[in-house]
């Protein structure tokens, strides 16, 4: 069982770790500019893989919503923060382990599926 794994997509390279029994780390090494955001121009893609969120507005976060979608926030506005590993507690390793498989499919998803590619 890989405990971080580096995922190369045609406009991301992230990598996305196990932490501890339940937290997921994220850091994105790379990302095509067109999906980052510049000021108050927040981007989103939600359209697949609902209850995910795949969002650039101000700093790399993961977190769930108060309507329990995932958020995964890239890179923000060009600051230091864009290529820092942010982290998420779950409540249980099992929750660990679903989202450390769910989200390389998200971000895939949205990698070949985002409006702006074109």
């Amino acid at each position: 069982m890989e405990r971080r794994i580096e995922i190369k997509l045609t406009h991301l390279i992230y990598e996305l770790e196990k932490i501890d029994e339940d937290t997921l780390g994220i850091k994105v090494i790379w990302m095509d500019e067109r999906f980052r955001s510049m000021g108050d121009e927040e981007k989103e893609y939600v359209d697949n893989f609902r209850p995910f969120v795949v969002r650039s507005f101000f700093q790399p976060e993961l977190f769930l919503d108060p309507d329990y979608n995932f958020n995964i926030y890239l890179r923000g506005d060009d600051r230091e923060e864009d290529f820092r590993q942010v982290f998420i507690d779950l409540s249980s390793k099992e929750k660990r382990d679903i989202y450390f498989d769910l989200i390389p499919k998200v971000l895939e998803d949205w990698d070949k599926n985002w409006e702006g590619w074109n």
